[in-house]
Protein backbone atom coordinates (compact mmCIF):
# COMPACT_ATOMS: atom_id res chain seq x y z
CA UNK A 1 0.00 0.00 0.00
CA UNK A 2 1.52 3.32 -1.29
CA UNK A 3 1.40 6.31 1.24
CA UNK A 4 2.52 9.01 -0.84
CA UNK A 5 4.02 9.86 -3.94
CA UNK A 6 6.66 6.94 -4.72
CA UNK A 7 6.70 6.48 -0.84
CA UNK A 8 6.16 3.04 0.86
CA UNK A 9 4.03 2.54 3.89
CA UNK A 10 6.77 0.29 5.41
CA UNK A 11 9.62 -1.82 3.78
CA UNK A 12 12.88 -1.15 2.24
CA UNK A 13 14.79 0.78 -1.46
CA UNK A 14 17.34 -0.54 -3.04
CA UNK A 15 19.03 1.93 -4.62
CA UNK A 16 20.97 1.37 -8.06
CA UNK A 17 24.85 1.90 -7.94
CA UNK A 18 26.06 4.92 -9.19
CA UNK A 19 29.39 7.42 -9.37
CA UNK A 20 32.77 6.90 -7.96
CA UNK A 21 33.50 5.47 -4.29
CA UNK A 22 30.64 6.50 -1.86
CA UNK A 23 27.94 5.50 -4.32
CA UNK A 24 29.03 3.11 -6.09
CA UNK A 25 27.78 -0.19 -4.75
CA UNK A 26 24.79 1.37 -4.29
CA UNK A 27 22.61 1.67 -0.98
CA UNK A 28 19.61 0.37 0.93
CA UNK A 29 17.36 2.58 3.03
CA UNK A 30 14.62 1.63 5.11
CA UNK A 31 11.09 3.16 5.68
CA UNK A 32 7.87 3.05 8.11
CA UNK A 33 5.13 4.97 7.94
CA UNK A 34 6.23 8.02 5.87
CA UNK A 35 9.71 8.18 7.41
CA UNK A 36 13.14 7.18 5.78
CA UNK A 37 15.83 5.71 7.79
CA UNK A 38 19.19 5.64 6.16
CA UNK A 39 22.50 3.85 7.82
CA UNK A 40 25.73 5.04 6.45
CA UNK A 41 29.47 6.30 7.33
CA UNK A 42 27.69 9.23 9.53
CA UNK A 43 25.08 6.64 11.13
CA UNK A 44 21.70 6.52 11.15
CA UNK A 45 19.53 9.79 9.42
CA UNK A 46 15.80 9.64 9.63
CA UNK A 47 13.24 12.42 7.36
CA UNK A 48 10.08 12.17 5.85
CA UNK A 49 10.32 9.63 2.92
CA UNK A 50 9.90 12.23 0.03
CA UNK A 51 12.14 14.63 0.72
CA UNK A 52 14.91 11.74 1.37
CA UNK A 53 13.69 9.98 -2.42
CA UNK A 54 14.13 13.57 -4.00
CA UNK A 55 17.48 13.53 -2.27
CA UNK A 56 18.55 10.16 -3.91
CA UNK A 57 16.61 11.27 -7.55
CA UNK A 58 20.50 10.99 -8.62
CA UNK A 59 20.39 7.07 -9.20
CA UNK A 60 16.93 4.73 -9.25
CA UNK A 61 16.30 2.27 -6.94
CA UNK A 62 13.20 -0.63 -6.10
CA UNK A 63 10.85 -0.05 -3.32
CA UNK A 64 9.68 -3.03 -1.77
CA UNK A 65 6.49 -3.07 0.76
CA UNK A 66 5.76 -5.55 3.09
CA UNK A 67 3.06 -6.23 4.90
CA UNK A 68 3.73 -5.61 8.34
CA UNK A 69 0.85 -5.06 11.46
CA UNK A 70 0.52 -1.63 13.20
CA UNK A 71 2.86 -3.26 16.45
CA UNK A 72 5.01 -4.42 13.73
CA UNK A 73 5.39 -1.46 12.13
CA UNK A 74 5.13 0.64 15.43
CA UNK A 75 8.06 -1.77 17.28
CA UNK A 76 10.70 -1.30 13.53
CA UNK A 77 10.16 2.64 13.56
CA UNK A 78 11.40 2.33 17.73
CA UNK A 79 14.11 -0.09 16.63
CA UNK A 80 15.47 1.46 13.50
CA UNK A 81 17.11 4.59 15.09
CA UNK A 82 19.26 2.57 17.56
CA UNK A 83 22.03 1.32 16.23
CA UNK A 84 24.26 -0.79 18.83
CA UNK A 85 27.13 -1.36 15.84
CA UNK A 86 29.17 1.28 14.09
CA UNK A 87 29.06 1.32 9.97
CA UNK A 88 32.14 0.09 8.74
CA UNK A 89 32.56 -0.89 4.95
CA UNK A 90 33.94 -4.03 5.42
CA UNK A 91 31.95 -5.34 7.97
CA UNK A 92 28.45 -3.45 9.10
CA UNK A 93 26.75 -1.42 6.50
CA UNK A 94 23.26 -0.38 5.63
CA UNK A 95 22.12 -3.85 4.44
CA UNK A 96 23.50 -5.43 7.39
CA UNK A 97 20.81 -3.42 9.72
CA UNK A 98 18.02 -3.83 7.33
CA UNK A 99 18.78 -7.49 7.47
CA UNK A 100 18.85 -7.74 11.11
CA UNK A 101 15.72 -5.16 12.07
CA UNK A 102 13.73 -7.20 9.13
CA UNK A 103 14.43 -10.64 10.70
CA UNK A 104 13.53 -9.53 14.43
CA UNK A 105 10.00 -8.16 12.91
CA UNK A 106 9.38 -9.83 9.39
CA UNK A 107 10.57 -12.37 7.97
CA UNK A 108 14.43 -14.08 8.21
CA UNK A 109 16.23 -13.69 4.59
CA UNK A 110 17.82 -16.55 3.84
CA UNK A 111 20.76 -16.33 1.88
CA UNK A 112 24.45 -14.16 1.44
CA UNK A 113 23.63 -10.22 1.81
CA UNK A 114 27.06 -8.41 1.12
CA UNK A 115 26.02 -5.74 -0.97
CA UNK A 116 22.63 -3.76 -1.55
CA UNK A 117 22.39 -5.58 -5.26
CA UNK A 118 22.74 -8.84 -2.88
CA UNK A 119 19.59 -7.98 -1.15
CA UNK A 120 17.88 -6.67 -4.09
CA UNK A 121 17.84 -9.94 -5.79
CA UNK A 122 16.34 -11.64 -2.03
CA UNK A 123 13.55 -8.91 -2.12
CA UNK A 124 12.61 -9.71 -5.55
CA UNK A 125 12.19 -13.55 -4.59
CA UNK A 126 9.97 -12.46 -1.38
CA UNK A 127 5.99 -11.81 -0.88
CA UNK A 128 5.98 -7.78 -1.15
CA UNK A 129 5.23 -5.56 -3.26
CA UNK A 130 7.40 -4.00 -5.50
CA UNK A 131 7.27 -0.10 -7.37
CA UNK A 132 10.68 1.45 -8.85
CA UNK A 133 11.87 5.11 -8.02
CA UNK A 134 13.51 6.86 -11.12
CA UNK A 135 16.59 8.63 -11.26
CA UNK A 136 15.89 12.16 -12.47
CA UNK A 137 18.81 13.83 -12.37
CA UNK A 138 22.32 12.95 -13.56
CA UNK A 139 24.77 11.56 -10.90
CA UNK A 140 27.12 13.74 -11.89
CA UNK A 141 30.20 11.79 -11.53
CA UNK A 142 32.12 9.39 -13.76
CA UNK A 143 30.91 6.17 -12.86
CA UNK A 144 32.79 2.98 -11.86
CA UNK A 145 32.22 0.11 -14.53
CA UNK A 146 30.10 -2.45 -12.30
CA UNK A 147 27.59 0.94 -11.75
CA UNK A 148 26.50 0.76 -15.22
CA UNK A 149 25.93 -3.14 -15.61
CA UNK A 150 22.64 -4.57 -15.35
Amino acid sequence: MLTDKGGLESGAIVWDAVGWVQSSFGHASACVDGTSYSFGPGGMSSEPIGDYIARNSFRSGTGYDFDLSEDQKDALALCLPRISTEYNWLTYICVDLIRQRLAEFYVNLVGPIIAPSDLDQILRTRDASEHAHSQSIPAGRISLPWTVLK
